[in-house]
């Protein structure tokens, strides 16, 4: 069942937070590089913005495998309204997990901590409730496979599905950076002994 076409600020309501990740993106590169790492203001602010991009992980790839997986099973779960350009959907769909785990590869600084963890899970309830929001405001939820459930038992597991996904990619992401450093620690250390035995021949 599609969904019909609405106009006015529920027509496309995820528009608003295609951009995020990639602001985030920025404003993680060039703020941390900018500061002198030695100073305190630029350590708080390394720490903060590590948490914030680690926290933003788990719900763009929560989104992204969701969406692909209704894909896959039953395309009409997700026919989205024809006023929404076509690059949305890639971009809200694959973008912002591309943008969230190259940051979270690329980036020395992130480290998965344990208040990344409470942000992610904070981040992915505050989608869940803004969801909400969208039903109450326009009448329809903005993903239309909670549309075609019954509701409130349709929102509630798929919010829970949601929730376990995202602890999951979580979990994955701090293993993942953990070797990560690893690798680098090992790679820092083998380049200092050998400078040291060049310095000595």
């Amino acid at each position: 069942m599609a969904v019909r076409p609405r106009r006015g600020p529920g027509a496309c309501p995820n528009a608003r937070l295609t951009l995020a990740p990639v602001l985030k993106q920025a404003f993680s590169s060039c703020q941390v590089k900018l500061l002198h790492r030695s100073d305190p203001a630029a350590r708080r602010l390394t720490q903060l913005v590590d948490d914030w991009a680690c926290a933003l992980v788990p719900l763009a790839s929560s989104v992204t495998v969701l969406f692909y997986a209704l894909l896959t099973a039953n395309p009409t779960l997700v026919v989205e309204s024809a006023l929404r350009p076509e690059w949305l959907s890639p971009v809200m769909h694959v973008g912002n997990s591309l943008a969230a785990w190259g940051d979270a590869l690329l980036v020395r600084e992130r480290t998965f901590s344990a208040r990344a963890g409470v942000g992610a899970v904070a981040v992915t309830s505050g989608y869940a409730v803004w969801i909400q929001v969208v039903r109450q405001v326009t009448g329809q939820y903005p993903y239309p496979v909670l549309n075609l459930l019954p509701h409130p038992q349709g929102y509630v597991a798929l919010s829970c599905v949601g929730h376990a996904l995202a602890g999951a990619v979580f979990m994955g992401g701090r293993a993942l950076a953990r070797m990560l450093l690893g690798r680098r620690a090992a790679v820092t250390a083998t380049q200092a002994v050998r400078r040291a035995r060049a310095k000595a021949a």
